[in-house]
Formats: C-alpha cells, structure tokens, sequence
C-alpha cells in the first residue's frame, strides 16, 4: 500500500510537469497561455525575447 502511493504521487508529478511545459506555450497559436501568474510573467519575458529576435532577423535582410 506504502509503496503504490508514491508510485501515484511519482505519476501525478511527471504527468503535470509536461502539461505545465505544453501549457506555457503553443507553437501552433504563436501565442503564450497560462493559468498561473507567474507563468504569466516568464510567458511574458521569453514571447517578448522572440518577437524582439524575429524584428531584428527581418531588419537585417
């Protein structure tokens, strides 16, 4: 019995590590979404980095 609920406990932590990764942003809308606010804010931070990366590839050309 011991040992089955840390086998859950293990499953549950995996399974909600890849939903956060999948959740933070979606390659196919080009756009970040979330549910926590501090997802919010590092969302924030990287799509930010992005857009300012692919200006300064397009000014370039």
């Amino acid at each position: 019995m011991e040992g089955n609920k840390k086998d859950k406990l293990r499953t549950s932590e995996t399974v909600s590590k890849s939903e956060h990764e999948t959740k933070c942003f979606d390659i196919n809308k080009q756009e970040p979404y979330w549910d926590d606010p501090r997802d919010q804010k590092l969302g924030e931070i990287v799509f930010r980095g992005l857009n300012e990366y692919s200006l300064r590839k397009k000014s370039k050309k």
